[in-house]
């Protein structure tokens, strides 16, 4: 019994922190490669900094109840042995349980609080498309299933990339993307773009980071694909207007891109 109501004593003290710490705004925007390199997305850093810190601080204080629940489970259990008799031992019982309740009533509401947030974070990413930025994203579409062929330049010889281009421009290919894993990438797209016609739509493939899709946009670049099932391409894209295309295997990665707005 001693033991069992330390265990009570210890539910009114703070947990130690055993895992990281909650990282602070410029922690949370390092992490997710946000930077400083896109400047058509910058007005939404903040406030997307602050629902990841509201995100995390709720997930937080989920855990901490979770943990504080099976404490006191246990508790209940132990003062509840039938082996054990001492005064008030009934009051003391569902004192316990009633507080067990409140507890577990807590617990559902953080976990509530916690998936609303996450649904506000991707509703109001969808929502923030400006009503000319998602005609852009029309038209590059429209522009795509037109053009049917989407021809892929890759290389070590920038300039030999830059000559295919434009040959292949004057062949009548309509859609070509340059990806970033080819050497200076980001000068072939720029001197494509001013070079090209505006009937042949350039893009930017292999794109991994954030950082990644917004030089590519500042370059020139009218889409965007991915290799992997980068979510947060899709946001930076949508903000300049630009067709985000990550790539999805499984159900799971091609739902998480849909409901994301690819």
């Amino acid at each position: 019994l001693p033991v069992s109501l330390g265990w009570v004593f210890a539910l009114h003290t703070p947990l130690p922190r055993t895992g990281p710490a909650v990282p602070n705004r410029a922690e949370v925007g390092r992490q997710m490669g946000w930077g400083n390199a896109c400047t058509s997305c910058s007005h939404l850093r903040m406030s997307q900094v602050a629902s990841a810190e509201a995100a995390i601080a709720q997930r937080r204080k989920k855990m901490m109840l979770r943990v504080r629940i099976r404490i006191m489970e246990d508790v209940v259990r132990r003062v509840n042995d039938p082996a054990l008799s001492y005064h008030r031992k009934r009051e003391t019982v569902e004192e316990l349980e009633s507080y067990l309740r409140r507890m577990r009533t807590l617990t559902a509401e953080v976990s509530e609080t916690v998936e609303t947030v996450g649904k506000i974070e991707r509703v109001g990413e969808r929502a923030a498309i400006d009503e000319e930025c998602a005609a852009r994203i029309e038209q590059t579409l429209a522009h795509m299933r037109d053009a049917k062929v989407i021809a892929v330049l890759r290389g070590k010889n920038p300039q030999r990339l830059i000559a295919r281009g434009v040959d292949l421009a004057q062949c009548g290919c309509r859609c070509m993307e340059v990806t970033l894993d080819s050497p200076d990438a980001l000068a072939v797209l720029r001197t494509l773009a001013s070079r090209l016609p505006e009937s042949v739509l350039l893009g930017a493939a292999t794109v991994i980071r954030r950082e990644q899709a917004c030089d590519a946009i500042a370059a020139g670049a009218k889409f965007v694909t991915s290799p992997i099932a980068a979510v947060d391409l899709v946001h930076v894209c949508h903000q300049a207007g630009v067709v985000a295309i990550p790539a999805g295997l499984t159900p799971t990665e091609m739902y998480t891109n849909i409901e994301a707005g690819a």
